[in-house]
């Protein structure tokens, strides 16, 4: 990939706001994406500095809108969020301080189990446990929890 260090320093600033327009990043996700399009260290650093310091970045509002979203849009459990907000390059940090303070949510466990049990419901009964396990296990639900819908859906 060639450096574009002979580009204006316009040129990083645009393409960081036309990601931006697309949806919210983090400072992470737009460092990873400036690097990629063979902008500098400095063009980079410098950019991200310019969109912080005016209100573009912000790693924190993001980080707190995600949390929101994957829970109530995605259904995820607390390890689901947790990995959701690695994945958009959240810091671990900032992971840890926004979902320390979360707990499982069992009344939404239960209702994606739910909600996925009527599409597997003609299965035998092991089979319908095993792809609900599955199923919650892949959204970031722990055992316990798992265990307690299945309790709650007469599946033990």
């Amino acid at each position: 990939m060639t450096s574009r260090s002979s580009g204006s320093r316009n040129d990083a600033l645009q393409y960081a706001l036309r990601l931006l327009g697309i949806r919210g990043r983090s400072t992470g996700e737009l460092r990873y994406r400036l690097k990629k399009k063979g902008f500098t260290e400095e063009q980079t650093e410098e950019t991200l500095r310019y969109l912080t310091e005016r209100g573009f970045l912000d790693d924190r509002a993001l980080a707190r809108e995600l949390v929101e979203y994957s829970q109530a849009v995605k259904g995820y459990g607390l390890k689901g969020v947790r990995d959701f907000l690695k994945k958009r390059g959240i810091e671990k940090n900032l992971i840890d301080e926004l979902t320390s303070g979360l707990e499982e949510d069992i009344n939404r466990a239960t209702e994606i189990a739910r909600r996925h049990y009527e599409q597997i419901k003609e299965n035998p009964p092991e089979v319908i446990r095993r792809r609900l396990q599955g199923y919650l296990y892949r959204r970031g639900y722990n055992q316990n929890t798992i265990h307690e819908v299945f309790k709650r859906l007469h599946l033990l």
